[in-house]
């Protein structure tokens, strides 16, 4: 997952935080 999230960080940063946020939640 991490691995995931540090590419969409690089490549989409808005996606990356939804992510995250999903992660969170």
């Amino acid at each position: 997952e991490a691995r995931g999230f540090a590419e969409g960080s690089h490549s989409e940063p808005g996606h990356f935080v939804i992510e995250k946020a999903f992660v969170e939640r």
